[in-house]
């Protein structure tokens, strides 16, 4: 069994993007598949399955931003028992949060995390994109709902 996290690519690294899946949950994979491609400010690099099995498990949504260490996939043997990484991750991206908390708030102030259907919505409209996530006080993803919501409540 092969646990594949997200490493350290330079000491100023804590975290990256994950970019997209090569691979799908169930797929088989061989050593040196790629499986996963990682964003940086500095680099992309492609994770490769360091051995042969099955991906059994996925941990992170394609554009998701995750901590170094964080467990992004399980390969295994089809009827190997895989461990429950959640609450390892769970423990990761809270430490992480909590220790890039003063730029995640510079960065909502800045530029509201959105779905393209409701950056449409909202530009089709006139709207601040940030003045719904703001106005509504949702602190993740912007989806089209919360526009029309915001539509609905605010204007």
């Amino acid at each position: 069994m092969e646990i594949l996290r997200v490493p350290k690519l330079n000491e100023n690294m804590e975290a990256a993007m994950v970019g997209p899946w090569a691979k799908v949950v169930g797929e088989s994979v061989e050593q040196g598949d790629v499986l996963v491609e990682l964003i940086t400010d500095k680099a992309a690099l492609e994770l490769e399955a360091g051995e042969s099995g099955v991906l059994r498990a996925a941990t992170a949504a394609e554009k998701s931003t995750v901590p170094v260490g964080y467990a992004l996939a399980v390969i295994a043997q089809p009827d190997e028992e895989i461990p429950d990484l959640e609450r390892e991750n769970a423990g990761l991206i809270e430490s992480y949060a909590s220790s890039a908390d003063i730029q995640v708030s510079a960065a909502r102030k800045d530029r509201a995390r959105a779905t393209p259907a409701a950056r449409r919505l909202a530009r089709l409209k006139g709207i601040d994109i940030t003045k719904v996530s703001s106005a509504l006080g949702i602190d993740g993803v912007v989806d089209k709902n919360a526009v029309h919501r915001y539509l609905k409540e605010c204007t």
